[in-house]
């Protein structure tokens, strides 16, 4: 049976379809928590996949005493399984990070400092290792356009909102997560327009990222920047309702 006390760090893992990265990214989590003078607990939440992914991770909380999960029998997309493992979540510094480890967690020693020293949020900004392919310079340039649609659009300082490496205060968190809205891939850019209309103090540590290609991207290039633009509109009227001057 596992200690249901406290832990200072929770790290949660919303998955799907994940079964090539589970046992890799472990491995990499493990070596790096270890070095920490923390407690940590690693939450999956598996969102209704159908491939091996949460056999992998049966195995994975036998292997590791730290390790738990949350089996969701219905897809509800990324933001609202966090959501859901934040809820059940123990420890007084809470956040999610990609599964696949695209932002390497090497950077989580920082952003622990970050939340130690006094910020409510810590997230990672992601520092490409540039790939001179069509596809990469396509989807960056995608990132950079969507970033300074934000910037400018819903008023934001220069965050990497959309950077899947987040750490909060748990009482913070919890703050936030009442006035949050969508379930899906937009719970990025909300949280976090969220956290800085709330004048809650947020870092923010570099970190590298590298392109998994072993996975299959679900991102349609022109729909989905399409659907960004008209969601970041329609989130500035919302904002005013939130958050009147």
């Amino acid at each position: 049976m596992k200690d249901d006390s406290v832990y200072d760090v929770s790290i949660v893992l919303p998955c799907y379809q994940e079964e090539t990265s589970i046992e890799n990214s472990l491995e990499e989590i493990n070596e790096t928590i270890n070095k920490l003078p923390f407690r940590v607990e690693v939450l999956f939440v598996d969102d209704a996949s159908t491939d091996k992914t949460r056999e992998k991770i049966l195995e994975a909380s036998k292997k590791y005493s730290y390790v738990r999960y949350i089996f969701l029998e219905k897809n509800t997309g990324r933001g609202q399984a966090f959501i859901i493992g934040a809820k059940a979540a123990k420890g007084r510094i809470i956040g999610f990070l990609d599964v696949d480890l695209e932002i390497s967690i090497q950077a989580l020693p920082d952003v622990i400092s970050a939340i130690e020293s006094g910020s409510d949020v810590c997230i990672v900004r992601r520092n490409y290792k540039i790939e001179w392919n069509p596809e990469f310079i396509l989807r960056h340039l995608a990132s950079i356009t969507y970033k300074r649609l934000v910037w400018s659009v819903l008023k934001l300082p220069r965050l990497d909102t959309e950077s899947g490496f987040k750490f909060f205060k748990r009482e913070k968190l919890f703050e936030l997560l009442d006035k949050i809205e969508s379930p899906g891939w937009f719970f990025d850019t909300e949280i976090m327009c969220v956290a800085c209309y709330s004048k809650m103090h947020v870092a923010q540590v570099d970190g590298i990222y590298k392109k998994n290609w072993n996975k299959r991207s679900t991102v349609n290039l022109f729909s989905d920047s399409l659907r960004q633009f008209f969601s970041v509109l329609s989130y500035r009227k919302k904002l005013k309702k939130i958050f009147p001057e």
